[in-house]
């Protein structure tokens, strides 16, 4: 996982995610991109956690929303967008569009980033998030959508 040191300062990987946060142990981060991510740096489910709760608004038991949510405790700002709220639960294009909307904010306040958004083949239509993201105005240009084995797998990969 040493691909984070490949990235550019300006270049920051934003993965899809749900909402669940298991409380003190951090947010359920079980697999692809996630659990490298959460084995490679053991402290970004916390970090992610704390940041989702403090940003975020809780729903019930374990279910949180937050939409977009970033960490810098890696050394390299690493963001979630949040495409659902249960793993269990399908994708769902109303939480992804809320959540690419608050992307756009961020990016609008921090001008010198551009985001990596990872898609995952199991989570999403890569057509309709590119879809999504065309159709903000703040995100053309400034977000590339990338295949989460892809990101994962060349440049930015060891």
């Amino acid at each position: 996982m040493e691909w984070l040191k490949h990235l550019t300062p300006e270049e920051v990987p934003v993965f899809p995610h749900h909402g669940v946060v298991l409380g003190a142990s951090g947010l359920l981060m079980e697999k692809g991109a996630s659990l490298a991510l959460a084995y490679r740096y053991r402290h970004l489910p916390t970090a992610f956690a704390s940041e989702i709760c403090r940003a975020g608004t809780h729903l019930y038991g374990k279910i949180w929303h937050y939409g977009f949510v970033l960490s810098t405790a890696s050394g390299q700002p690493v963001g979630l967008y949040q495409t659902r709220y249960d793993y269990r639960d399908p994708p769902d294009p109303g939480v992804t569009r809320v959540s690419l909307q608050k992307l756009a904010r961020w990016l609008e306040e921090n001008p010198k980033f551009r985001a990596l958004l990872a898609l995952t083949e199991t989570t999403w239509d890569f057509d309709l998030v590119q879809d999504l993201v065309a159709r903000n105005p703040w995100l053309e240009g400034r977000v590339r959508c990338v295949p989460e084995h892809d990101l994962l797998r060349t440049r930015y990969a060891v």
